[in-house]
């Protein structure tokens, strides 16, 4: 996993390479847990809309996710619900690789693009 700290954001990126298995998920979801992040980006998640939404129910925020095959791509991104940001749109390919949101947080718009 990969952390940066810009302009007052925690920003996380992490190649979780399948979260088919749920030995694996349920690491992934402490360790997202136990860092203070505002947005994460996982890719190579493998896992399908419905599994992904699982997600937002685990408290771990606003779920946005570009999914593909179960054995194959998928990026999901979270946005920590308490950094109150309101999705303007959406916007993912076909194929689970590509996923851009565009934020407003106060007068601020931001995309948030995942290749």
């Amino acid at each position: 996993m990969f952390v940066h700290h810009v302009n007052n954001l925690c920003l996380a990126t992490w190649n979780v390479n399948s979260l088919g298995k749920p030995d694996k998920r349920k690491k992934v979801l402490f360790s997202l847990k136990s860092i203070r992040y505002d947005i994460v980006f996982l890719q190579e998640c493998y896992l399908s809309v419905s599994d992904s939404e699982n997600y937002a129910k685990d408290g771990l925020g606003n779920v946005f996710c570009g999914s593909g095959t179960s054995q194959s791509r998928g990026v999901i991104t979270l946005v920590n619900k308490q950094l109150q940001c309101k999705c303007l749109k959406e916007t993912k390919d076909e194929y689970g690789r590509i996923l851009i949101i565009l934020m407003e947080k106060g007068i601020s718009k931001h995309i948030l693009p995942k290749y």
